[in-house]
């Protein structure tokens, strides 16, 4: 599960903005490419939207959270 936001913002001409958070994985698909191809996902969809930038937020308490990028 995860919640994508887009927003229109000034630079790059009212350009898009892609937020992703909320990212949640079962901690039984962990480590079996669930979360990569969830975010794959994402990238793609913010892609067809015309998204010029892309965020991720997550906790910075979650480490393992970054393996990903």
């Amino acid at each position: 599960m995860q919640q994508i936001t887009f927003t229109p913002y000034i630079t790059h001409q009212g350009g898009w903005r892609a937020t992703f958070e909320g990212v949640r994985i079962a901690s039984s698909a962990r480590g079996k490419g669930v979360g990569t191809a969830l975010i794959n996902w994402a990238i793609q969809r913010a892609k067809s939207r015309g998204c010029h930038l892309i965020q991720l937020t997550t906790d910075k308490q979650r480490s393992d959270a970054f393996k990903i990028l």
